[in-house]
């Protein structure tokens, strides 16, 4: 058997960067969307590079660089894209973690005080409105394309 504090060790490192790690990338994958995510959760190599340069004195080379600056480009897409038009969400039926705002409107049967966020089964009714938005679990629309 390995001694206690090595073995306390590799148990938070596994906590954090499994376990903590996978239940942000669900939470994520239900808030912006399987691309972002997939995106974002890619940086994790790099990020670990930057790791090895810093604690390890590992040696910076041309290809990490290369890799950080494209990897730095295609999070800075992702973050300074803009999508806002006119769309319509369907009315639907389902349960998930949510605050009261624009896209959930809902009375509650119980009087008890709403504690936010909270979880039960809803109906969202068909809605038309226009804001900064991208696909997420609230955002699934056809776009239009003009035709020239």
């Amino acid at each position: 058997m390995p001694a206690v504090t090595p073995l306390l060790v590799a148990g938070l490192v596994g906590l954090f960067g499994y376990g903590v790690s996978l239940v942000l990338f669900i939470l994520a994958l239900r808030h912006i969307g399987t691309a972002r995510t997939g995106a974002y959760f890619s940086t994790a190599p790099f990020l670990g590079a930057i790791v090895s340069v810093v604690f390890l004195a590992e040696p910076i080379t041309g290809w990490i660089l290369v890799a950080g600056l494209l990897m730095g480009i295609g999070v800075w897409l992702h973050l300074s894209e803009r999508h806002e038009h006119v769309h319509a969400h369907e009315e639907v039926t389902h349960e998930h973690l949510h605050v009261h705002n624009e896209h959930h409107r809902h009375e509650h049967e119980s009087e008890t005080p709403i504690i936010e966020p909270h979880s039960h089964i809803h109906t969202h009714t068909k809605l038309t409105h226009s804001h900064p938005h991208y696909p997420d679990i609230h955002h699934r629309h056809e776009h239009q394309t003009k035709k020239s």
